[in-house]
């Protein structure tokens, strides 16, 4: 597992037909006040990573969700208590182009060309419990008419966030 705070740029991979590289990520907590209550802390987490598609085309979903989904990004939220997580992505790059099969959005990243990717996580969680974005596959096709996804397994993580008690 690669824990963000400490490494930036190439991400070791076992696949040869793309590389990542790990360009930044931040981490903040916002809390909203309630006057007639408790007041609500949310986690967020924005990591920017681009991916280089290093022989062929490749097809990344540019989805992203937890668990068994077919999808681009596959995260996971890590902690101490339970969690309400949800997410975005965004990708640009120059010369890659977004092209949907289906029902599927895909970024169609060229052979030698980068595509920058921008994840952004929210994370509403219980109180004092810590909590970390952990992004764990990244599934693609060289081919978007094949059946099956090829996967990047690559465990990159955030630092945990510890959420506040109620002032």
């Amino acid at each position: 597992m690669v824990s963000m705070g400490s490494h930036l740029g190439k991400v070791l991979t076992n696949d040869e037909n793309l590389e990542i590289n790990l360009q930044g990520w931040e981490s903040h907590l916002d809390t909203i006040s309630n006057p007639k209550g408790s007041d609500t802390n949310i986690a967020r987490y924005f990591v920017r990573l681009d991916v280089v598609a290093t022989k062929y085309t490749l097809y990344i979903p540019v989805s992203i969700a937890s668990g068994r989904v077919s999808t681009g990004f596959v995260y996971q939220i890590e902690g101490t208590g339970e969690a309400i997580a949800s997410a975005t992505i965004a990708s640009q790059g120059k010369d890659t182009t977004r092209v949907t099969f289906g029902s599927i959005e895909y970024c169609k990243i060229p052979p030698g060309k980068i595509a920058s990717f921008k994840i952004i996580t929210k994370v509403k969680g219980k109180r004092p419990k810590k909590y970390k974005f952990v992004l764990s596959r990244i599934n693609y096709k060289l081919n978007p008419n094949d059946s099956r996804y090829k996967r990047v397994l690559t465990e990159i993580s955030t630092d945990f966030i510890q959420l506040r008690r109620d002032s």
